[in-house]
């Protein structure tokens, strides 16, 4: 009997458990690498001055800031993430970059603000990859052997 005869909704579940957590993590990157790529393409840069900073109690900090929209209209915003390095005196001006259709979300022109959420979790689905692999191909070998038995 080959191994392929066996019962295919047991192989079936364990690829699915095997696989899930790499494939998850795979698609959240994917999605926030078109995210980040989409504002890069479409953000409209301009520079902020910093209003008021959040102490998060945690030893980060998130800034609003204010800044003239292309419309000419002021605007304010708070910036997309908070960081230890967040604790911008009032009044600093920052390079921001922001969507039109969302105004009132800003993010600093760096890499954390841009890239980061998109790398952290593509850095997590890669170190998820290698062990779902060796598992699957521990299970497919331990099938094989059993079949053949």
């Amino acid at each position: 009997m080959h191994y392929y005869l066996m019962d295919t909704s047991a192989r079936t579940r364990a690829r699915i458990l095997v696989f899930v957590v790499p494939v998850l993590f795979t698609a959240a990157a994917l999605y926030l690498l078109f995210e980040s790529l989409m504002f890069q393409a479409n953000g409209v840069r301009t520079v902020a001055e910093v209003v008021k900073v959040y102490d998060h109690q945690d030893g980060t900090y998130s800034a609003q800031v204010a800044y003239t929209s292309s419309a000419g209209a002021r605007q304010e915003a708070g910036l997309w993430v908070s960081s230890p390095d967040y604790n911008f005196p009032l009044g600093t001006e920052l390079e921001i970059m922001y969507e039109e259709s969302e105004p009132y979300e800003a993010r600093l022109i760096d890499f954390e603000s841009i890239w980061g959420l998109p790398a952290i979790i593509g850095g997590i689905a890669l170190v998820c990859w290698p062990p779902a692999l060796l598992l699957w191909g521990w299970l497919r070998r331990r099938w094989r052997a059993e079949a053949e038995a």
